[in-house]
């Protein structure tokens, strides 16, 4: 299961099956926490990138198609952002985030656990309404659900 709780204007809280924060909505941009690893970011970017320009073609016949050198994906911070890019087109930027109680205190690994996790969030396009944004963090979260995140976040809670 997956819940899509409003948090404010323009603004929601992404939860799933257990009510655990997995996500957000706020104005324009979809994101979803719980990464390992920078590797693990780039793999979700890359797929929540695909399956968002999938859906914009789809509903938007002249939404122009990009072409991702897949090959080069890195980091590349604008001064205020780091985002997942291939140096031309940015598919979703990285945020470290401060890590649920609950799981640095579920942490089994020995030595000092993170603070933080990392989160891949997605912009959208400025016209998007609310109405198509919430469908799109669906979609998202189903392409998203495979990819390695906290234990508790698996494809069952779709």
């Amino acid at each position: 299961m997956f819940s899509v709780l409003a948090d404010g204007p323009r603004r929601h809280r992404l939860a799933d099956g257990t009510g655990a924060d997995i996500g957000w909505i706020r104005g324009r941009a979809i994101g979803f926490r719980g990464f390992r690893n920078k590797s693990d970011v780039i793999a979700a970017a890359s797929a929540g990138w695909r399956s968002l320009q999938t859906q914009l073609r789809r509903e938007y016949a002249s939404w122009p198609p990009q072409v991702v050198d897949w090959e080069r994906l890195r980091f590349v911070h604008d001064g205020a952002h780091e985002w997942v890019s291939d140096g031309r087109i940015p598919l979703a930027r990285m945020l470290r985030m401060p890590r649920h109680v609950e799981d640095a205190q579920a942490e089994s690994a020995p030595g000092p656990a993170s603070a933080h996790e990392l989160a891949v969030e997605f912009v959208v396009p400025s016209w998007m309404d609310e109405g198509a944004m919430i469908p799109m963090a669906h979609v998202l979260r189903n392409v998203l659900a495979p990819h390695p995140k906290r234990p508790h976040i698996t494809t069952r809670d779709c």
